[in-house]
């Protein structure tokens, strides 16, 4: 299931998409919750379970931030084009884990 968050962000990048707010903090509390409970469901939540799953959620959200706090002020036209490049290869990532998945 990860393989459709993938093609969906990927997507979304490479078609420089313009979503509203609301639409994109919905996207993102969806994301952000199935991808947690992906993530949670392997954690021993007997041994270090909360502190594996805070620093999980704090890695994550830091290379997020890192990588909005270098996207969003970009305005030559060539940077845009490389942002746009690798949204397609996050979506070419997806496709490839979604034929890998289908193929068994």
């Amino acid at each position: 299931m990860t393989c459709f968050s993938f093609l969906v962000l990927g997507g979304l990048i490479a078609a420089n998409a313009k979503l509203s707010l609301p639409l994109t903090t919905a996207l993102a509390t969806v994301l952000g919750f199935f991808h947690g409970y992906l993530n949670g469901s392997g954690i021993n939540r007997f041994n270090d379970g909360p502190y594996f799953l805070l620093g999980l959620a704090l890695a994550v959200f830091v290379i997020v931030a890192l990588f909005t706090s270098f996207v969003i002020p970009l305005r030559r036209q060539w940077a845009l084009i490389v942002v746009r490049v690798a949204g397609s290869w996050i979506a070419t990532s997806g496709l490839l884990t979604l034929g890998w998945a289908l193929r068994r």
